[in-house]
């Protein structure tokens, strides 16, 4: 009994080596086989099998017409039919300088409502202008107040709207800056700008 046991395991191995040659060989002429690849690894992905190799697609037919693209988004959302142009939701727009120019400008418009707004800290027994913007630093509750507003953003790498804030250090370095899906809000706070003792009116803080 010892011995035929014996005999079908080096029958099952000899077979198991012979289905290991078969599908390394297979493998090989694969195109994307790699010899620096584990033969097992590579046996147990059938993604190799030739039912799975990556199919490319032909290429884009171009437009016969220049709008051809704008008539198909128009025909997908349903609205090139005569209906829409019975209705008024379509209008046609004049073709001009005007026109031009408007789409140039388009890309620099924010997408987001944009406020800017100047913070001033008016310290004890100041009531003038002058002395009110010669100000370089707040107390510490105004400063906790300022830093509620929003976050605090590096003026020369933020992507945001700044509200005519310079970016070369004219206006300070720092800001705070808060937004969400609909706003855009940049506080101008008059302490964190330079002050110049050879400007009386402190022109560079007046934006």
């Amino acid at each position: 009994m010892s011995l035929r046991n014996n005999m079908n395991q080096v029958t099952e191995n000899k077979s198991n080596r012979n289905n290991r040659n078969k599908i390394s060989e297979q493998l090989s002429r694969n195109p994307l086989y790699s010899r620096s690849t584990s033969h097992l690894s590579l046996g147990a992905d059938f993604s190799l099998s030739k039912a799975f190799l990556p199919v490319i697609p032909p290429e884009a037919e171009k437009p016969l017409e220049p709008y051809q693209q704008c008539r198909l988004f128009l025909s997908h959302i349903g609205w090139l039919n005569p209906d829409t142009f019975k209705d008024g939701s379509i209008s046609m727009l004049d073709k001009g300088p005007a026109l031009y120019r408007d789409i140039r400008l388009l890309d620099k418009k924010y997408s987001r409502e944009c406020i800017k707004v100047a913070l001033l800290y008016v310290g004890s027994g100041q009531e003038d202008e002058q002395s009110i913007l010669h100000n370089t630093n707040g107390s510490n509750e105004y400063d906790e107040f300022v830093t509620s507003l929003g976050w605090e953003i590096d003026l020369a790498t933020h992507p945001g709207y700044l509200g005519g804030l310079e970016r070369n250090s004219t206006n300070g370095t720092t800001s705070i800056y808060y937004c969400n899906s609909t706003l855009e809000i940049i506080f101008h706070d008059v302490t964190r700008m330079p002050t110049d003792p050879t400007d009386l009116k402190q022109l560079r803080k007046v934006l």
